[in-house]
């Protein structure tokens, strides 16, 4: 696994993706927006620690499976493979992390040209987890924040990182009143749903005031 995520800015709409241009072209992956919500499987990173390494965001981070942790992770930002270390010797957890990393990356990846013909299943594999490990890193850190983020139509989160955000004094039911006007309904407003980790729409939102 090589972990190319990007650090995300601290707030409003954002710029970078969930991996660099250069590492797409490198790769020859390209990430449209997840179609479905809930693609993570129980799967999600917690105590988590990033920095800056010197070729990009390094982090450690324990992997939990619907709660309870299963693996300890680091990636020193060099370049270099992700180090899972799974809790367990029994390998049943690193094999449901797999099938849900082989799960995600059918959906979203699209390997195309050369790089499909000399991908093979270890590095196909090593792609998925990955992928899986970059985007439980966003959304370990969507759910961190302390206002709700939500997106229209056209914004691109897991491509560009586009996301927006109300004021810092804005309550909850002005974020509901907000969303329900004409002029911003009509724009398909979809909101982060830490249960989900991803955004979905206002009516199905589990945050809701009402």
């Amino acid at each position: 696994m090589t972990s190319t995520a990007r650090s995300r800015k601290p707030a409003g709409i954002t710029e970078g993706g969930q991996f660099t241009t250069g590492a797409r072209r490198e790769s020859g992956v390209t990430l449209p927006a997840p179609s479905s919500p809930d693609l993570y499987g129980g799967f999600r990173l917690t105590e988590v620690s990033e920095w800056i390494g010197p070729a990009g965001r390094a982090y450690r981070a324990t992997l939990s499976e619907n709660g309870q942790p299963v693996a300890h992770l680091e990636q020193p930002g060099h370049g270099e493979a992700t180090t899972v270390r799974f809790i367990s010797q029994d390998g049943a957890a690193q094999d449901r992390f797999t099938e849900q990393a082989a799960a995600l990356a059918a959906r979203v990846i699209t390997l195309t040209g050369s790089n499909a013909a000399r991908t093979s299943p270890e590095r196909g594999s090593r792609l998925a987890g990955e992928l899986l490990l970059a985007r439980l890193l966003a959304v370990a850190a969507m759910d961190r924040r302390l206002k709700p983020a939500f997106i229209f139509d056209g914004d691109d989160f897991w491509g560009q990182s586009q996301y927006r955000e109300m004021g810092s004094q804005a309550t909850l039911e002005d974020l509901a009143r907000y969303l329900s006007t004409p002029e911003v309904a009509a724009q398909h407003p979809r909101v982060w749903d830490s249960a989900v980790g991803d955004f979905v729409p206002y009516a199905q939102w589990s945050g809701r005031p009402d």
